[in-house]
């Protein structure tokens, strides 16, 4: 099973619900094998969004997701026939707001933030951030650390056949945790993915 890195580009208030000292390891036991691609690309992906003004920004509602675009995944070569196959994302850093409730927001944090010399003398913006949707622009929750996207699998009759594709779409938009007036500049932020079964 892959695992690579999305990187987000152009785009912690609150605290997580994990320690800070803490590393958590993500794994999956599997008898599955299938090979997966996110915008065509089978390593390190890059996602370049359009800018979006303060204005914008200003004029949104808390935690609304401006100006989502798709991001295509395709699973495919798969050996045996699972049922479901999908994505699962982990942000490498979060900021969350109204963790452990009902209402806990999820968002990407600003990786140039604590990396200023990656944004190359370029402002970086603190407050606006990028936020992860489904397919329908529902924010994905982050609560046990990684989200998971799922697809039915078809069922062809005998043997799998790798040459199935199997689409899935979620989106990245820019969003934002309060009401502060949006700081100009950079975003960039980086979630991890794996194929997934059922």
């Amino acid at each position: 099973m892959k695992k690579t890195l999305i990187t987000l580009a152009l785009l912690t208030v609150a605290g997580s619900a994990y320690s800070a000292n803490q590393i958590r390891f993500f794994g999956e036991v599997t008898d599955q094998s299938c090979s997966i691609l996110v915008n065509d690309n089978p390593t390190n992906p890059a996602v370049l969004l359009d800018p979006i003004t303060a204005e914008a920004v200003s004029n949104a509602n808390v935690g609304e997701i401006l100006m989502p675009q798709d991001v295509n995944v395709r699973i495919f070569g798969c050996t045996t026939k699972p049922s479901q196959v999908g994505i699962r994302l982990v942000p490498n850093s979060l900021v969350t707001t109204g963790a452990g409730t009902a209402n806990a927001a999820y968002f990407l944090k600003n990786y140039l933030v604590d990396n200023p010399t990656a944004a190359q003398g370029n402002p970086v913006t603190d407050n606006v951030y990028l936020r992860l949707a489904d397919a329908t622009n529902t924010a994905l929750s982050f609560a046990n650390g990684d989200a998971r996207l799922y697809a039915l699998y078809p069922q062809p009759a005998g043997a799998a056949d790798p040459n199935i594709n199997v689409e899935l779409v979620f989106k990245v938009g820019y969003s934002k945790a309060d009401t502060s007036a949006p700081k100009l500049g950079l975003i960039q932020s980086n979630v991890q993915y794996a194929i997934t079964y059922k």
